[in-house]
């Protein structure tokens, strides 16, 4: 549906722009619903071994949610062939991933969660900017 809309030009890099940014609602929606849910359902779901997981849940939600705006972006731009540019950011922001696990870690295991909300958020970033230096080529 998203390839077709690109396809007959329904979907300009600015709808795309403004989709992916009204997209980022639902990682705060979600994690914010993960924080509600109440630390006995995990545990009667995942187990006793998983009382405390109900502080990572909401993390790992959000990064799994920032993906949206990301497959927004990415799809404009592959359909666009840029391809170049969309593995670029990808690759940069594994290097913050890896960078974020390494400096997380040594504060305690329990921040190392936040590496990927963190890297989820600079690949976004790292998008947006590259879009917008490169917009007039995209129209």
């Amino acid at each position: 549906y998203y390839y077709e809309r690109l396809k007959s030009k329904d979907i300009t890099i600015f709808d795309a722009i403004r989709l992916s940014k009204l997209s980022l609602l639902l990682p705060v929606v979600f994690s914010f619903i993960a924080t509600l849910l109440p630390d006995r359902l995990y545990s009667l779901v995942l187990g006793d071994g998983f009382e405390n997981i109900n502080i990572y849940i909401p993390i790992f939600t959000f990064s799994f949610f920032m993906a949206i705006p990301y497959y927004i972006l990415g799809g404009y731009l592959m359909y666009h062939g840029e391809n170049l540019k969309l593995s670029a950011c990808t690759i940069l922001s594994s290097f913050v991933h890896v960078g974020s696990v390494f400096v997380l870690s040594s504060y305690g295991i329990e921040y190392v969660a936040y590496a990927s909300a963190i890297s989820s958020m600079s690949l976004l970033l790292l998008l947006y900017v590259s879009i917008r230096k490169n917009k007039i080529n995209l129209l």
